[in-house]
């Protein structure tokens, strides 16, 4: 873990691969505590809010090309990791996820492992953007090819 600072590109891969592939692309329901106006629209209280994580972390005013996966949008101009506030795979505020910096730790060691070891590359057919939808996106089948790396 001492080398993470280190390791811009794996950092910038990890966050796109999170940005990209959402887990929870909406995230629990909230429920307003108060009337609330925002953006000239009354919200009574008691309103359910459902957050669209997966809508912030595909804004193409955010993000150029958000369908792309391009971990380089997460390297600054001198070639180190920049953090991108509308990453928020594990939520935000007081109810984010408990777990966000074990697995965010995890995460890490696993992927930087992977690629350390292994030259992994796409199969005949690159995997669908379009996951499955549900509460829970997942990808569909695809092929890849893994290879130890010498």
């Amino acid at each position: 873990m001492a080398d993470r600072k280190d390791l811009h590109y794996v950092n910038a891969f990890v966050n796109e691969a999170q940005r990209c592939a959402s887990i929870l692309p909406i995230n629990l329901p909230h429920q307003t505590t108060r009337n609330v106006e925002i953006d000239g629209k009354m919200l009574p209280k008691g309103t359910i809010i459902l957050p669209q994580i997966s809508a912030i972390m595909h804004d193409p005013e955010v993000f150029d090309s958000p369908s792309t996966f391009n971990p380089d949008r997460f390297i600054d101009e001198n070639g180190r990791f920049k953090q991108i506030d509308e990453v928020i795979p594990f939520s935000i505020g007081k109810r984010a996820c408990l777990g966000e910096g074990f697995a965010r730790m995890e995460v890490f060691l696993i992927t930087a492992n992977l690629l350390n070891r292994y030259r992994i590359s796409v199969g005949d057919k690159p995997p669908s953007a379009m996951g499955i939808a549900n509460y829970i996106a997942r990808l569909r089948p695809y092929t890849c090819h893994i290879e130890v790396r010498q």
